[in-house]
């Protein structure tokens, strides 16, 4: 018996004697099922131990793996795709018992694909590949150590193949090295703690395969979304800090090709979606600064989907710029009229995206009710304009909910000949609201439902500009 097995065996015992939760299930797995499920409950245990600690462990999930499967390969009514789901695991389970001796490794490797070789063919870089798998679950400080032992290596010819995989991989244990340290440290710059992911992506861009940029990118893009969070904290400098984050961004769509746009249009959105709201509290306009950026870059990429996308960021960033200007904005009314807002120029004008489906909005009419009732001798006027819903359902909710203000339609302004301003302003949620105005400015405006926002900014608007 080896110093392994021996050690093995000791620790085994102590942990199964102090009732360890991973190595204390000995009994004999049933079937196939329990097998995977067994094996599946022990790898997917996080490891919370040293770097020191690490191939000791690993050994011991070994040499577990191999005590459940190994039983099973005597099976003969073993489905073959089961027996090459027990093929990997047993291989898996090798390398955990034996790949921190190298040589040890190689002679039992070689044992067990004689052995086991009518149930899978096995490419030439098995070996490298189960054990870089083995490492998936262990801490980012392991896994950097392999990868960078591999990357290093002479002796391995054949790792071309697998060589870029394994340097999205650093990158991505230095990402989880990153979010850590921004757990334990919340008030550290995410730059900061990224800087090394960044530099490593940047490094490998430069001289990677092409198919694997948009791996790099997509790690580099994910480190802003934990700027974007921090910038939410911050009290001051928030437009630099907005102005950094938009530059990275710019500089990933750039370099991405076309297939990346869910990504860089998934980005746009969180940060449309976070800084709205920013914006409505700080008065500020970042969002605004960010679309104006973001969108020509879109528009310039070749790609289809990167033009559609483009296209619709023309739309919110047409939405995102009125604060400060004329509002253009006509719709058809249920009973058939039309009003332009330049029609109420000299009162204040609140415009309500909505719909009856969306709850947020019909919760939010009551309390719009009494700020219409005490505003309206001042000179105000309201109208919500239903994003569309047909006729019937847009009546049928205003004959039962008798709300006061005017109500227009989307549906029925374009059957009209009018423009769809739920796209034109590229209204990504409803409710929303923007206040003008007794000239018609958009003073401002605000996504999703906010009671006390909506009643301080409107006492704010009348205390500006008293009533008539």
């Amino acid at each position: 018996m080896s110093r392994y097995s021996v050690l093995l065996n000791l620790c085994l015992f102590l942990l199964c004697r102090m009732g360890n939760p991973l190595l204390a299930d000995t009994g004999e797995a049933n079937d196939f099922q329990d097998v995977v499920t067994r094996v599946a409950r022990i790898t997917e245990t996080p490891f919370e131990g040293t770097v020191e600690e690490y191939p000791q462990y690993a050994m011991q999930l070994g040499e577990k793996i191999l005590d459940l499967v190994e039983p099973f390969f005597q099976d003969a009514g073993l489905l073959r795709e089961d027996k090459n789901t027990f093929y990997e695991m047993q291989n898996f389970a090798l390398l955990l018992r034996y790949g921190f001796d190298p040589e040890e490794y190689k002679q039992k490797y070689q044992e067990f694909q004689k052995k086991f070789d009518e149930f899978s063919r096995s490419d030439k870089n098995k070996e490298w590949w189960f054990k870089w798998k083995t490492l998936n679950s262990a801490p980012p400080e392991i896994r950097l150590v392999f990868i960078d032992s591999v990357l290093s290596s002479d002796d391995e010819p054949e790792l071309d193949h697998i060589r870029g995989l394994l340097l999205v991989r650093k990158v991505m244990a230095l990402g989880k090295l990153a979010e850590r340290e921004i757990e334990n440290n919340p008030d550290m710059r995410p730059e900061e703690a990224f800087r090394e992911l960044n530099a490593c992506a940047d490094e490998f861009l430069k001289s990677g395969e092409y198919v694997l940029h948009n791996d790099l990118l997509f790690f580099k893009q994910h480190s802003l979304n934990f700027m974007l969070e921090y910038l939410k904290t911050m009290e001051t400098g928030y437009e630099e800090y907005a102005e950094e984050i938009t530059q990275r961004f710019v500089e990933i769509t750039q370099l991405a090709s076309d297939s990346f746009w869910s990504n860089s249009f998934n980005f746009a959105m969180i940060y449309l979606m976070e800084m709205e709201d920013f914006d409505a509290k700080h008065s500020t306009q970042l969002t605004k600064m960010f679309f104006e950026q973001a969108t020509p870059v879109f528009a310039a990429k070749t790609g289809v989907k990167y033009q559609e996308r483009a296209k619709m960021m023309e739309s919110i960033l047409r939405r995102v710029s009125l604060i400060g200007t004329e509002m253009e904005f006509e719709t058809v009314l249920l009973d058939g009229t039309q009003i332009n807002v330049k029609d109420l120029r000299g009162k204040i004008v609140l415009i309500n995206f909505w719909a009856t489906t969306c709850g947020p909005c019909v919760r939010e009419f009551p309390h719009m009710k009494e700020l219409y009732e005490k505003y309206k001798p001042q000179g105000y006027e309201m109208i919500a304009y239903n994003t569309g819903e047909d006729f019937e359902t847009i009546r049928e909710f205003a004959e039962k909910t008798l709300y006061p203000w005017l109500v227009g339609s989307s549906l029925m302004s374009v059957e009209k000949g009018l423009t769809d301003y739920n796209r034109f302003y590229g209204i990504t949620g409803i409710p929303t609201t923007m206040i003008l105005d007794r000239s018609g400015i958009v003073r401002f405006m605000i996504v999703g439902s906010d009671d006390e926002t909506l009643t301080r900014e409107l006492e704010k608007r009348f205390a500006d500009e008293p009533g008539m």
